[in-house]
């Protein structure tokens, strides 16, 4: 079991892949959220800005718990 093994499963995809299969699929927007999304914001403001950039929105789902600095950043893909 994955977990036992200390596996994790899914797909490493850098954030052009992430975008593109935004598109490819009509997505109107890129959700983060489940894992809380400050703990990968790098990644995320990656994402979200090639999404911006294509007009894909960006919706980010937090528990809110962030500097004033990081709320900024965070606006900014909004």
């Amino acid at each position: 079991m994955p977990r036992q093994q200390r596996i994790a499963l899914g797909e490493q995809g850098n954030p052009a892949d992430v975008v593109a299969d935004a598109e490819g699929s009509t997505c109107l927007s890129i959700a983060y959220t489940y894992t809380e999304p400050t703990i990968f914001f790098e990644y995320a403001h990656d994402i979200g800005r090639l999404a911006d950039a294509r007009g894909i929105h960006n919706v980010i789902v937090t528990n809110g718990y962030m500097t004033e600095q990081m709320l900024r950043a965070v606006h900014a893909l909004s």
